[in-house]
């Protein structure tokens, strides 16, 4: 939102509210109010698309037969930039942008096969294959962040555009009424990296005490041996 009203005058923002069984990320009254407010922040138009898609399988079906993501991680690119290029289509918008960062284009050769990173389901060379689907239609997807680490994303929050910082919504592990579940990888991440700028991860919702109980028990996953090559997430 922060790139694109700079690079643009009134940038359309696409949202896709699709709520997983027992997951409350895309219904709490936080993000309700994250939405309301980047209108109010910047000059721009917010699309929201509401779909039951992500309610339609069974998300744990991929970690029972030994994957390590879930089926929405694998999906749910498909179902972001399909929302968008209607909205985009249906809306005269010819460029359309994709969040993706660095570390998802990792990949390695093992036993000869390639192996993607498990979020790469959003690096470039997927949205360049969905933006050759695109091209005839006359749209053009890519992302403006592919070249940044998620550390350098967090960091240009918090110096370029400070007054949107307190919007960020990333936890997916967050109760009914919680702004974060100030206890998981992503929140611990998040906080450690505002706090190395200086900044207090309390302006993004994050229960610093809660967080730093969390991070006394937390460890890195232990992965076998012959996998620690693999691209993985960070933390």
């Amino acid at each position: 939102a922060g790139l694109l009203s700079e690079l643009t005058d009134n940038p359309v923002l696409v949202t896709t509210t699709s709520p997983i069984p027992r997951a409350h990320d895309h219904s709490t009254p936080r993000r309700r109010q994250v939405l309301e407010a980047i209108t109010r922040r910047r000059d721009v138009t917010l699309v929201e698309v509401t779909t039951d898609f992500r309610s339609c399988w069974d998300n744990d079906h991929s970690h029972r037969q030994g994957y390590p993501v879930y089926v929405n991680e694998a999906t749910d690119t498909h179902l972001y930039a399909a929302a968008l290029a209607i909205a985009g289509y249906a809306l005269g918008c010819t460029h359309l942008f994709l969040a993706s960062e660095t570390e998802v284009q990792e990949n390695s050769e093992w036993n000869g096969t390639f192996v993607g990173h498990p979020h790469m389901m959003y690096a470039t060379c997927i949205q360049r294959a969905l933006a050759a689907l695109l091209e005839p239609a006359g749209l053009h997807l890519s992302s403006m962040t592919a070249a940044l680490h998620s550390g350098h994303v967090q960091e240009l929050l918090w110096r370029r555009y400070a007054d949107l910082s307190d919007l960020q919504y990333s936890c997916w592990r967050l109760g009914a009424g919680e702004a974060t579940c100030s206890a998981c990888s992503q929140c611990l991440r998040l906080a450690l990296c505002c706090m190395a700028l200086g900044r207090n991860p309390e302006r993004k919702g994050i229960d610093l005490e809660k967080m730093l109980r969390f991070a006394r028990s937390w460890t890195p996953r232990d992965f076998p041996p012959e996998t620690q090559t693999l691209p993985r997430p960070p933390i």
